[in-house]
């Protein structure tokens, strides 16, 4: 018995659950929307870059089985990928088929929403928020090297292909790297001020189920 509790691991992935299986009582091999589990038996859910993954014709059922299994006053705390209205987005997005390439397809993102839809999804399962937080360093100001996937964009955007040329520069250079993200550490946290919330990419949430009830929306 871990010092903390029982743990168990879903997912559809059988390498990651066989990794998972040293460290977790229990696995399965399922998807969110069946979990085979019985009504408000765990005290804490959590999830980490999953609903980005997630179709979103799924996603509403998905949240609704994570109420469901949650006991009354339970947790739900996860890290999610969302979509963006930056700047850097928005200039992809003239190129359907090269933003599917480079921010959907290459990670799998097939259900990514802006930060407050994914909000919506979650209250109107039942949740009551506790903390929305956007990842402080997934705004304007990230790794460098982040910027890579923008190569694509050669003859088709001039400015996105030239910060993809410049992350792809930099990155052959590990003392370079390494300087740059450094500087642009100290920078983020003054960044974040002035970086409006669905220009962010990432965010940890947490949300806790009523207390007093067992009811979710299904």
């Amino acid at each position: 018995m871990p010092e903390h509790g029982y743990v168990t691991g879903v997912d559809l992935s059988v390498s990651s659950l066989l990794e998972a299986r040293s460290l977790y009582n229990r696995v399965y091999q399922i998807d969110g929307e069946h979990l085979p589990f019985s009504d408000t038996c765990f005290d804490c859910v959590y999830t980490s870059h999953v609903f980005g993954h997630i179709p979103l014709h799924q996603k509403s059922r998905v949240i609704n089985e994570m109420y469901r299994v949650l006991k009354p006053g339970g947790y739900l705390l996860s890290s999610i990928e969302c979509d963006s209205e930056s700047i850097v987005y928005k200039r992809a997005k003239k190129h359907p088929e090269l933003f599917s390439k480079c921010y959907v397809e290459q990670w799998g993102h097939y259900g990514l929403e802006l930060s407050d839809a994914n909000f919506k999804r979650f209250r109107k399962a039942g949740f009551l928020p506790v903390v929305e937080l956007a990842d402080i360093h997934k705004g304007y100001l990230r790794p460098v090297t982040s910027y890579k996937n923008l190569l694509a964009y050669k003859g088709k955007d001039a400015v996105l292909f030239s910060l993809g040329a410049m992350a792809n520069w930099i990155e052959k250079s590990h003392v370079l790297t390494r300087a740059i993200d450094f500087v642009f550490g100290l920078l983020i946290p003054v960044s974040f001020l002035f970086t409006p919330q669905n220009h962010r990419v990432s965010f940890k949430i947490t949300y806790q189920t009523y207390i007093n009830s067992c009811f979710y929306c299904g």
